[in-house]
Formats: structure tokens, sequence, C-alpha cells
């Protein structure tokens, strides 16, 4: 059987669903990954009305998540001096915000595992169901606490080999410009 050559269109195409389908998975809603995938293709800002003229839907829920997407720092709001319209891109910290995102949500349950962990042994008033019921979670528990201390130094090491990939990356960009 014959494989047909992809379009630029069909690649792109497939790149917005599958990210469509990427940020549905962690609870946001589809629209936000095409959003994106739309503002990644893009060769400069996007005002509200080419995002819903590219993709089709709504003004209203286009303004919805993109704010929504602008306050998690994947994109940036720029004002127009031409006209009243604001208009969006992909932040080139993106990636760097992200990363760091990651970091601080991986802190923040590390700390509260450890601090879980701790507070087991000083539970004192409980039935022996309950105390039979502390130890399965001591045991399961721990070895989450126990993950977290193992994941934690190496995406620290991630976080500050990625930053310093950016900066090389901007400094070559720069060099060329």
């Amino acid at each position: 059987m014959e494989q047909h050559e992809q379009t630029f269109s069909e690649w792109k195409q497939n790149i917005s669903d599958f990210m469509s389908l990427n940020y549905e998975k962690k609870g946001f809603s589809p629209l936000v990954g095409k959003i994106f995938a739309q503002l990644m293709f893009a060769t400069g800002p996007l005002s509200l009305q080419d995002i819903v003229e590219q993709l089709g839907v709504t003004k209203a829920a286009v303004s919805i998540q993109i704010r929504n997407m602008e306050r998690m720092g994947m994109c940036k709001k720029m004002p127009s001096n031409n006209d009243r319209r604001d208009y969006y891109y992909v932040s080139e910290s993106y990636s760097l915000n992200h990363v760091r995102k990651i970091v601080q949500d991986l802190e923040l349950f590390h700390k509260w595992a450890e601090k879980t962990v701790q507070e087991i042994p000083k539970i004192e008033t409980c039935s022996s169901e309950q105390q039979e019921s502390l130890e399965h979670f001591s045991q399961r528990f721990s070895l989450i606490a126990a993950m977290y201390d193992m994941l934690h130094p190496m995406i620290k090491e991630v976080e500050q080999k990625w930053e310093q990939c950016v900066s090389d990356r901007k400094g070559a960009i720069d060099k060329k410009t």
C-alpha cells in the first residue's frame, strides 16, 4: 500500500489535533491546544479575530481560553498601536516557564509528602482498624515520598540544564542578528 506524502496543511492539522488531545487530557479545553498550535506556527503575533478565523470557533470561546493561556504563561498579549485589537504570541520564555512550573509543582508536593510522612508517627488516637489503615497508608505513601526524594534533585538538574540551553540558543540567535 502506498503512503501518500503529507502536505504542510495536513501535518499542521495533525500537530493541532495532537496538542488539543494532549491539553484535554491535562484537564484543559481542547481549544487551548488548537490555539497554542496556531500561535506556535504563526510568523508574527495573531489577533483574536485571526485565531477565530483560522479555527472556525466563536470569539468568546477564544477570548476565554486565550486569557487562561496568558495567565498560565503560554502566551503573551501585545496591544497594537495601529488599532484597538490585542495580539497574542508564544512567549520566548514559555519552555523555561513550563520547566519551572513542573519543578515548582514537584517541590510543593515533595514538601507536603515529607511533612505527611513526619506526621504519621505523631498520630496517637486511633482505633485498631484505623491503625491498620494508617499502616497501609504509611507503607504506600512512604514509597511515593521516596520517589519524590529521588526525583527532586534530578528535575532541578534538568531545570538548570534547560536554563543553560535556552541561554545558549538565545545567544546564538542574537549573534546571527
